[in-house]
């Protein structure tokens, strides 16, 4: 997808921009002999910063897992001790340790450290520059991951053990 707006693919404009948090949307599907299980969380904070060679270098994003909201009656057990354990882990984070540019088109790979339900491994994310303006850009980061490996068994064996994840939103740099 090409990048909208003044700034592209390397020339973006560095510094450090935060997600809006209002309007950013994280999700996480389920695929399962019932159907397909669609979670959204908060996103509650998160970072993108762009290096002075305008490319993405780092990104960072915390949501909130007792704010999980959905259609399925499963919402409410994905809360629970076999889901995310909202009570006593009430973030789900990650933080990349290295990004990789994938093409001129805005494309980039995050590899990096999730948290879930307190336990740490590392994970490979997706990343586009949607859309990019002087101090706004929009973002889509996507990838899969072993929900049992980070505890959270709820539904299973019904449904997957593998759960998609999407954040998307807009994300705002300071003037100067």
């Amino acid at each position: 997808m090409s990048i909208d707006g003044e700034a592209g693919p390397g020339n973006l404009h560095p510094g450090t921009y935060s997600l809006v948090t209002e309007k950013a949307t994280a999700r996480f599907a389920l695929r399962g002999l019932a159907g397909t299980i669609k979670l959204e969380m908060p996103v509650i904070e998160g970072t993108i910063v762009v290096d002075r060679s305008g490319l993405v270098s780092a990104v960072r994003a915390v949501l909130d897992t007792a704010g999980a909201e959905g259609s399925s009656l499963v919402v409410d057990q994905a809360k629970g001790k076999s889901g995310f354990d909202a009570e006593r882990h009430p973030t789900i984070s990650f933080a990349s340790t290295q990004v990789m540019q994938s093409d001129g088109e805005g494309r980039f790979e995050m590899r990096g450290k999730l948290t879930i339900k307190g336990v740490t491994r590392d994970a490979i994310f997706a990343g586009e520059i949607l859309s990019a303006k002087e101090r706004r850009i929009t973002v889509l980061m996507t990838g899969e991951v072993d929900r049992t490996a980070y505890g959270v068994t709820v539904g299973r064996p019904l449904y997957g053990k593998k759960a998609k994840v999407t954040v998307r939103g807009p994300a705002v740099r300071p003037r100067g």
